[in-house]
């Protein structure tokens, strides 16, 4: 069977100037880019990753599997009409990922394990900061009162 494309090799097989080269990385990487960001859609924006991905001729779905954006692992599973949007792996760095879908103003939470259906279309990757929960930003506070009162006692302390 020939190489998918015909692009794996520099040469063709026949070539007078003698054998090929067997592993034409940059041919397969040129491959991946076309199946990434061809029919997978990915554009990668200076603060978000957008998708507009397609289903390749001939198939009925296909996945991306492993897709690393800003530290999170995503698993992508297209088909004609959704894509399901699976985070795999989230480094927990004080941003959560969130999933826009064009025409909507909905945001929707990414959470490791967790699987996220929408219909087919652009859609938007984004980090957005963490929520401190209300006890974490009260304790927060708290210890920066006290603190500051702590220090104000000890300059009056010091010079009385």
């Amino acid at each position: 069977m020939p190489y998918l494309f015909q692009i794996f090799s520099e040469k063709p097989a026949e070539s007078p100037d003698g054998m090929r080269a067997v592993n034409f990385i940059t041919g397969m990487g040129g491959l991946l880019q076309a199946v990434l960001f061809g029919y997978g859609g990915i554009r990668q924006k200076e603060t978000t990753m957008e998708m507009n991905p397609y289903v390749l001729p001939g198939a009925n779905s296909w996945k991306i599997l492993g897709l690393k954006y800003r530290g999170y692992d995503l698993d992508l599973d297209i088909d004609a009409s959704e894509v399901q949007v699976t985070l795999t792996y989230d480094p927990d760095d004080g941003n959560d990922l969130v999933l826009m879908v064009e025409g909507s103003e909905t945001e929707i939470l990414l959470k490791e394990g967790e699987t996220e259906t929408v219909s087919r279309g652009k859609v938007l990757f984004a980090m957005k900061p963490t929520s401190p929960t209300p006890t974490e930003a009260d304790g927060a506070q708290a210890v920066s009162v006290s603190f500051t009162l702590a220090l104000v006692m000890a300059v009056i302390a010091k010079f009385m």
